[in-house]
This record gives structure tokens, sequence and C-alpha cells, in this order.
């Protein structure tokens, strides 16, 4: 099948002359190559275009191929793109060691071996054709089920694990949802029941089984009305098909909501009180989400929220999620999740207090365009005042955004519990104000970010 387009090699060089040199080098291949002189113009150049390889040299000013690598495994865009690195550095084993910790395939010492590197440079982009051709043979098998997707699943005989599937209720890139029913004592349910599509490389198939399966056992410890409830998991024998039954939720995501209209404010504090009470529940069966966010919130009846999707949770003995590269949604991530996949409770909090700041305010506390901004704004930077899109937002519930935002985990809140605390204190309209001038004075600060503790 022919390409319509070349494959994309991405040069990082802070010296023209070697741009110059590779680009030369790389010219009798069949590929486009894009070139950054800095750290920050190549993680902008992955933004606007797909790479089959990127080579990279580690020493450039202001940020080293080492750290510009862990910024490309942050995106999920460039999560598994392979990295070459290059160094007029002698070669130890401590740099090395960082080099492949960082995500590269290779580490190349200059002055280059011109035969050896265009050799890897063939395979990689070889491999690269060869996933592309994959892709679009699935993409075209996948409009083809679409196309009878209607008459598949409408079929009284298209039963799964004793589940009789009815339509399709929603696809992802791993997974698809159905609205399922079910004979339950003579009475007919029904559930939604999603499914680990099977029509994905072998590599990763039992990988993203035991993902699959472990996000199902996650669910399914939680005890708390503001969780999606586990009906029932498992590997359909006749299919081999890992599924899971899901209770069936009469709504929409957080995200549809807030895309339609804005949340008033007792109605925002109401659907906190619920996230947090969920977060208890969760925190303690001992897992870790990590992915909260609006997407992840489903809403009944506008007014009763329930966590859902435990794909990316950490359990206390999985090591499934040890990754060399982090995982949750960049918008919501919290300080130390740059740093480490290894996060606790105060990570999940702070997701929370992202998601109370936009149903309060109307936006997030962080608003940029990239991955480096993100990166910068929520290690560093201070959002707006809330007071300046709610004026008269009462002291308890600045407090409370204020400590849920806080940089260093150990100064948020320890545990959910003491979130409900506060948002009790606030139902019976006691005052903390005194509580907050205090601590005010204490640090030194003006601004209410820094106020919590």
């Amino acid at each position: 099948m022919p390409f319509s387009q070349p494959p994309k090699i991405l040069l990082v060089d802070d010296r023209p002359e070697n741009l110059f040199a590779l680009e030369h080098l790389l010219a009798s291949l069949e590929a486009e190559v894009v070139q950054a002189n800095s750290g920050n113009e190549a993680l902008t150049a992955t933004l606007n275009h797909e790479f089959a390889l990127i080579l990279m040299d580690v020493q450039m000013p202001e940020m080293d191929g080492f750290e510009v690598a862990q910024y490309l495994r942050m995106a999920e865009s460039t999560s598994v793109t392979p990295i070459i690195f290059l160094t007029a550095n002698s070669q130890t084993t401590e740099d090395e060691c960082r080099g492949y910790a960082s995500g590269a395939v290779d580490y190349i010492l200059k002055p280059i071996n011109e035969a050896a590197l265009l050799s890897k440079v063939r395979i990689f982009l070889d491999l690269y054709r060869g996933h592309q051709m994959l892709k679009r043979e699935n993409e075209s098998l996948e409009r083809k089920l679409t196309n009878t997707a209607t008459i598949i699943v409408d079929r009284p005989t298209k039963v799964l694990a004793g589940y009789s599937l009815l339509r399709t209720l929603g696809r992802g890139s791993i997974g698809t949802v159905y609205l399922a029913e079910r004979d339950c004592k003579g009475v007919k349910r029904k559930f939604a029941l999603k499914v680990l599509r099977n029509r994905l490389p072998d590599s990763l198939t039992d990988q993203l089984t035991q993902r699959f399966m472990r996000e199902a056992e996650a669910a399914s410890r939680v005890k708390s009305s503001h969780v999606v409830s586990i009906v029932d998991y498992g590997i359909a024998e006749d299919e081999r098909v890992p599924y899971i039954v899901m209770e069936r939720i009469n709504g929409q995501s957080l995200k549809q909501l807030l895309a339609k209209r804005k949340i008033r404010l007792e109605e925002s504090v109401c659907l906190l009180r619920q996230l947090a009470s969920a977060l208890k529940a969760i925190h303690e069966a001992g897992i870790f989400h990590r992915d909260i966010k609006p997407e992840n919130i489903m809403i009944e009846n506008e007014n009763n929220a329930k966590v859902t999707d435990f794909g990316i949770a950490k359990l206390p003995e999985s090591e499934l999620t040890q990754t060399s590269h982090l995982m949750g949604t960049l918008p919501y991530m919290a300080p130390e999740q740059f740093a480490s996949a290894n996060i606790g409770a105060q990570a999940d909090l702070f997701s929370l207090g992202v998601m109370a700041y936009e149903m309060i305010c109307g936006e997030r506390p962080f608003q940029c365009d990239g991955l480096i901004d993100y990166s910068t704004a929520i290690l560093h930077e201070l959002p707006k005042s809330p007071r300046e899109f709610v004026p008269d937002l009462p002291d308890i519930l600045e407090y409370a955004l204020a400590r849920l935002l806080k940089k260093r985990a150990d100064e948020r809140y320890a545990t959910a519990s003491e979130l409900l605390r506060d948002l009790d204190l606030y139902a019976k309209g006691k005052s903390i104000r005194s509580r907050l001038v205090t601590v005010l004075h204490r640090d030194g600060s003006t601004n209410w970010a820094e106020g919590g503790g």
C-alpha cells in the first residue's frame, strides 16, 4: 500500500553545522527531515508533526537531550517514538543508563560512523512504515465493522459472556463500550459492557489485557455510591475477549456538562463533596486513581457524580504501571507526577482541585497550549485568585481550593476526609476566616494559592 507522505525524522542539535551534516547524510533516504536547534523547538515540532525517529544531541544549552526525552515520553503522541542520542562526550555507564532510562533506543558517539547510523535509521523507518501499514489496515477494518455494527450487535444471538449486546455506546483507543442486557431472575436489566478490542498488535495484547483486567479489579474493590459499580468482569470463554460489566449510567460526563453551561456555586460544592467522598473510598481501598478529570466523571440527572475509568489506577501490589514515562492527563496532573509515576493520594486531590476550580471559576487554573507551558505552569506558577471570578466566594471554599492546589504534596490535604471536614463546615455555615488569616500571616504571603496549610 503506497504512502501519501514520506516518514519524518526530527534532527535536534544546537549547532547548525551538525544539523546540516546530518541532513546531508540522510538525503539518500526516502524521508522528510525536520530540524530543531533547541529542546523547546524540538517539543514544538512534535506538536505539529508525527515523527518516525528522533536523532538528538545530548549536550544542549537550557535543556539537554535527557530532559527533552523525558518531556516527549509524557506526551501520548511521542511516548513511543524511538530516540537515538548523539554525543561527543566520552560514553560513561551513568550517561548511557540515563539515556536509556529517558526512553532512548540507542546512544551513539561522535564522530558518527555514517554507515552504521544509516543502517539503524533504515531499520526504524522500515518499522514505522510497517506500523503505519498495519494502522491503515486496522482503520479500514474498523470502518467496515462500524458500517455493519448495527447488523452485528442488534442480532439476538450476539451474546458475550451471557450478556446480549444491543448497541455501541462509545469507542476508545483500546476498548469499546456496548449497551448490554441480561435476564436477572426474570427481569431484563441493562448494563454498560466494555470489551478490549481484539484487533491489536500481538506485542501489545498481553500487556493491555493485564491492564484491562487490573482496571476491573481496581474498580470492583471500591464500594461507594459515587464510584461506578462493577457488576462482573473476566475473559469470555468462547471469544477469549476481556470484558468489564458496569452499572449503566443515564447521564453525561462532567466535561460535557461544563461545555453546555456554567455550573452554579452550590451545585459545584455538591459535586465536589461527592467526588471527595469517592476519593475517600478509593484511597481507603489502597488505590490511587491517577487520572481524575472531567471526562472520567459521569453525572446522573445533573446532580449525582460517579468516578469511572480506572485504566491507569495504581494498586499497592501491582507493578504494571511502573513505566519510564508519566501517566495522567496533562491539564489535571499534579506537580509530582512530572517526576514519578509513583504518586499518592495527594496527586488525586490536586486533580480534584483543578476540577473544583474549573467548576467554580468557569475555567481551569492553568491555561496553556503545549507540553512545556503546562509543566512549567503546574510546577511553578500560581493560578488567578478565584475571587476574580467569584468575588463573594466564601472564605472556606477559597481556603479549600488553595490547599488542594498547593505545589508541594505534603502541604495539601493529607486525605479526602480532611477536605470533607471543611466542606461540612461550609455546609453548617461556619467560617474559618481566622484560621486562613493566621496561615497567611505565618507564611508572609498575600496570594490566595499560598494560603493553605
